[in-house]
């Protein structure tokens, strides 16, 4: 499994008109100002949050999702860092930045009432990034759990949804380890399907009802790029992390081995 680092900020580059007009966007300087995490008074100011190392900026770009098409600009989506209260909010025109952890391991949620709940994973450089991302409405996710026949809202688990992002066919998912969870894929409606076995014209799969922590995923022999998520143990691997009632994705570009 490759990890193209900063990959996000390239591919979204046709995106920073939009990001560069927002409010949000014109605050904070430049992305290299503030050093290092914890600096700038002593440590009892910051507590032991203060520690981190460098942070750096994530820009992001979120619209809405129904009926398989965006529906544009989502304005008062709350993103946070995880397990944090470092938490933005997206403009009138769908733009947010926030500083996360650079160059390892770091996740945000975003979250806004009458949409699902998402928990996206990043390995930000520390120059940052730049994403477009999208929420889906509760009705939605209702109907793809009822599909799956699983719970929704999740009771005590999360979901877990890996995005083919070239809809490559015939790519298997496996869970890592002792975790367990409810297997499904995207049909060529891109509805869940449990009855199918592999990815197909439709993009992706995933796992519902699993536990919260860490788990990993095996994507087959398939060669794949991580684009959005965190590399895992293997080449063939990525790891996400789980939290109750989040629905956990990750981009990936895959090839046929």
């Amino acid at each position: 499994m490759r990890y193209l680092f900063g990959l996000v900020s390239v591919l979204a580059i046709g995106l920073l008109p939009l990001i560069g007009c927002s409010d949000t966007a014109g605050t904070g300087g430049s992305g290299g100002t503030g050093g290092t995490a914890g600096a700038g008074g002593s440590a009892g100011d910051g507590g032991e949050g203060g520690a981190g190392g460098t942070r750096a900026e994530l820009r992001l770009f979120v619209q809405g999702w129904e009926d398989g098409a965006a529906t544009g600009a989502l304005p008062g989506v709350e993103i946070c860092e995880m397990d944090t209260d470092n938490c933005v909010t997206t403009s009138d025109q769908g733009n947010a930045v926030i500083e996360l952890p650079a160059e390892q391991e770091a996740a945000i949620t975003l979250a806004k009432e009458g949409y699902a709940s998402y928990l996206d994973s990043h390995i930000i450089p520390a120059t940052g990034g730049t994403e477009a991302a999208v929420l889906a409405t509760y009705e939605r996710l209702d109907a793809m759990h009822e599909l799956v026949d699983s719970p929704y809202p999740m009771e005590g688990t999360g979901t877990l949804y890996v995005e083919a992002l070239d809809a490559y066919v015939g790519a298997t998912l496996a869970l890592v380890g002792d975790a367990t969870g409810k297997q499904w894929y995207r049909d060529e409606n891109t509805d869940w399907d449990t009855d199918l076995t592999a990815t197909t014209s439709g993009g992706g799969g995933g796992f519902s009802e699993l536990a919260p922590g860490t788990v990993q995923v095996d994507i087959g022999d398939a060669s794949c790029t991580v684009i959005r998520g965190w590399p895992g143990d293997a080449d063939t691997r990525l790891k996400l992390p789980i939290r109750e009632g989040f629905l956990s994705r990750t981009d990936v570009r895959c090839e046929a081995p």
